[in-house]
Parts: structure tokens; sequence; C-alpha cells
């Protein structure tokens, strides 16, 4: 009988899957990133080739003075300091993949995998962001040359009828965005179009209802119909369900994972976080990593997406929480 020699399109070398294997790692980036909240315009990201940690810079700042006929200009020393932001460790992603499933599944399973390891991977990255930005506005003491501590707004710094509550209107929560926009203001924390403006989706939606933020007559900008609103007093304004409202003190979160100790937080007060992209510095010794390995003895397919990443604070001044008192 004639056997006929197979063009396996996978091939390279002795591995009949090897090309296929390139269409996995693919899939978990794009979900990594389309869930991604906290990017690179969001904060400072360094990536480095080795080593445990990365140094971030800081300086102080110079004087200006009126000069008297005949001194001589001797120069100003200028302090100077560093922020140390170390890896956290090895964060994974992991599922198991068996033959049977796939053969009796009628829809492209491993797609669905893929995207599920990219969502916990971008899930964690941000929470941990997050939680950095709100410790960073708690924070009262900073190592910064010529620094400024954290700043936090609550419901009794809003005027208004009664007890306004960031929680629950919309007009609340304009007044605490152009209050943080004029505390960062008041701590020179540059407004060069990154400043941005977090919320979980009520309170977001809460703000679109508010319709002096996008009435065009008032200057506003964004959409009732689409539910979008784009800035308030030059604050960019975003949503994202990674905004915190739980309790990690205990080192676990409300869905029961754990919580390194350095981002612990008791944030179950928290509405909102107004910051600028140099409150919080990430650094990145393994970006996405991603194997896929055949199991024979398990008859199935062992996949896994990895990163090691560390998050810290670089200036307080530029983040404040909006809280609830």
């Amino acid at each position: 009988m004639t056997s006929f020699t197979a063009a396996r399109a996978g091939t390279i070398g002795a591995d009949t899957t090897a090309i296929y294997q390139k269409v996995f790692p693919g899939e978990v980036l794009t979900a990594l990133k389309r869930a991604t909240f906290m990017d690179d315009s969001k904060q400072q990201v360094r990536t480095i080739q080795n080593g445990k940690s990365a140094g971030f810079p800081a300086h102080g700042r110079l004087t200006a003075a009126y000069h008297t006929v005949g001194t001589t200009l001797t120069g100003q020393s200028i302090t100077n300091g560093e922020k140390l932001i170390s890896i956290d460790g090895v964060l994974v992603a992991d599922a198991f993949h068996a033959d049977i499933d796939e053969a009796m599944t009628h829809y492209d399973q491993r797609s669905v995998i893929a995207e599920e390891l990219g969502q916990a991977l971008a899930r964690t990255y941000d929470l941990n962001s997050i939680r950095t930005l709100i410790l960073a506005a708690r924070s009262t003491a900073d190592a910064n040359p010529g620094g400024f501590n954290g700043g936090r707004i609550q419901n009794s710094d809003l005027t208004g009828d009664g007890s306004p509550s960031m929680l629950t209107e919309g007009d609340a929560l304009a007044e605490a965005v152009f209050k943080a926009a004029q505390m960062l203001d008041e701590k020179f924390v540059p407004d060069m179009d990154d400043r941005w403006a977090a919320f979980r989706p009520a309170q977001y939606n809460l703000l679109v209802r508010q319709t002096s933020v996008i009435n065009k007559d008032w200057g506003g900008a964004g959409s009732y119909a689409d539910g979008v609103v784009h800035r308030i007093g030059g604050v960019k304004i975003a949503k994202s369900n990674n905004v915190l409202a739980d309790d990690t003190s205990d080192g676990t979160d409300a869905d029961g994972n754990s919580v390194l100790a350095k981002y612990r937080v008791n944030a179950s007060n928290n509405v909102g976080v107004v910051f600028n992209r140099r409150a919080v510095g990430v650094v990145k010794l393994m970006d996405l990593k991603v194997r896929k390995d055949y199991m024979p003895r398990e008859l199935g397919w062992f996949l896994a997406a990895s990163q090691a990443t560390g998050h810290g604070i670089l200036r307080p001044e530029c983040a404040v929480e909006l809280y609830t008192s």
C-alpha cells in the first residue's frame, strides 16, 4: 500500500505543531492589552533586563533671589533622592485543556482560555496599581525632595444642601473632581493632558446623567445618548471595575485571593481616584510570557501566561482619593 507524505503546515524540525503555538500568545497579549486599565499612559513604567528592582530619580526645587551688585554668584545645591521599586515575583495564570474537551467542543475553546488568562493577569496588574494610588493619596510623609503629601476629599468637604454624597449624586462627584484638580494645581502637579479620574461604573454613570458635565453650552464634553463623559476641569474621566471598594487589610480581597503586604489597604469607603501619571511607578522584569505544552500522560494541553512586575509610589502629591465619610 502506498504511503503519502503529508505536508504538515505547522512543522518545524520534528515538531509538527511548532508554528501553531504562535497564535496562542497573540491571543493572550490581545486580551491583556484590552483588559488593562492602568496602562503606560496612566503611570510611569520602566523595563529592566535583569535585577530585582529599579530606581526612579527624584530632584528637589531651586529658588530665585535678587542679585546684589558686586556679589559673586556661587550656584545652588539641589537635593537629590531616589524611589526604589522592587519586583514582586512572577504572576501566573494557568489552565489545563484536555484533548477530549477539545474534540467535543463546537467552538474554539483555546481562544476562550487565552482570553481568560489575559484577563486574570490584567486584573491583578490593575488592582495593584490602583491600590498603590490609594496608598499614595493617603501618604503623610514623602521622601521626595521638596515633595508634598497625598490628598483626600470626602463628602463633608463638598458644598450643597444637606449632605452631598459622591456615592449617589453626580453633582457631588463633579465638584470633587474640580476640588481634586485644584489640589493638584496647588502642589505644582503638571496638567499636561495626563490627569485622570477613575470611577466604578455606578459613579461614572452618575456623571453621565449630570447633564451640566456634558452640556456643550457649559463647555462640557461627552454624550448622554452614548453614556460617555470625557473631561471635567481638565481631568480625563474613565471607568473601571478595578477601582476598589473593599478591605484587603487581612491579606485577602473580596474574591478570596491573596494580596501582597505592600498592596494591602482598607478601601471600603473609596469612591474613586484622581491622579497624574507621575503618582505611581511600575517596574517590569519579565513582560508577558506564554507557554503551551502538550502533556502526553494527561492527554491535554497545559497553558500558562506569566509576567514579573512591581508597583510603587513615586510622587504622593500626584494622587487624590475621593471617599465617603
